[in-house]
């Protein structure tokens, strides 16, 4: 650890016993200062290699920064309990632990920022967003993931992709703008919020068969559906059947527009 503005940094741990070391749990105080950030925590970092048996991680309340890669290839890590005055969360802090299921992020009340690719390829079968958080980053690369749940105060996500087992995603009115859904083979439902004006690609997900779209929707582009070929959309009482394809695609295009299609 060393000190840094008052407080103190932890920057990895050392085991002192004989035997591997399971769970580390972080002080609040050090030296009479408080705890205050986690940096390069990660295994490849740690200054132990007893770092891939820990399984359990528990973080003070008084911890308010971790910094990117900080517990990047933890293969054993099970179970993380976060300060709830968490403030900012790197990128790819998690990445690839992936046994990685628990985790109370929904608790971190204070949190700001969540960076990029921070659960990827972790276990994480259901993600539940603080209601601190407005705009999400990508949830990406969460082969586990079953289900997300947005609050009521979310405005934008950037995309949910490489969610290789999520079969629903349902989002709130109050969800203005989502850029993308990607590679997620076993989704069959996904519910567009009445507040969008702009359909999300949705790209690569083969199950899904169909989708409604709000009648708000004001724009659709020839990408928006690459890779759902079997897709059919409903817009405005009227379906739209096989609109991966172009001639599909067309016909909706049109619709949105308010002119009539012809070939």
């Amino acid at each position: 650890f060393r000190e840094e503005r008052g407080g103190i940094t932890i920057t990895g741990f050392k085991n002192l016993t004989d035997n591997p070391l399971t769970e580390v749990v972080i002080p609040s105080v050090i030296e009479g200062k408080e705890v205050l950030k986690i940096e390069t925590f990660g295994g490849s970092n740690s200054f132990d290699p007893n770092a891939k048996y820990v399984e359990k991680v528990v973080a003070p309340d008084t911890v308010t920064n971790i910094d990117s890669e900080a517990f990047y290839g933890y293969k054993s890590l099970k179970t993380v309990v976060l300060s709830k005055n968490l403030s900012w969360l790197g990128s790819e802090v998690f990445k690839d632990c992936e046994n990685l299921e628990n985790i109370n992020i929904e608790e971190c009340t204070q949190l700001e920022i969540i960076n990029k690719d921070v659960f990827y390829n972790t276990g994480i079968v259901e993600y539940i967003m603080p209601e601190s958080i407005t705009e999400y980053p990508g949830i990406r690369g969460c082969k586990k993931l079953k289900s997300i749940l947005f609050h009521g105060k979310a405005v934008l996500i950037e995309e949910i992709s490489y969610c290789d087992s999520i079969e629903k995603i349902e989002f709130p009115d109050t969800i203005k703008t989502v850029y993308k859904i990607e590679d997620c083979p076993a989704l069959t439902e996904v519910v567009l919020s009445n507040g969008m004006e702009k359909v999300p690609q949705i790209r690569d997900c083969p199950a899904l068969t169909s989708l409604i779209l709000p009648d708000g929707i004001k724009e659709v582009t020839p990408y928006d559906f690459a890779g759902c070929e079997n897709l059919s959309v409903t817009y405005k009482g009227a379906v739209y059947e096989n609109v991966g394809t172009e001639d599909g695609y067309a016909k909706l295009h049109l619709a949105v527009m308010g002119e009539e299609y012809s070939k």
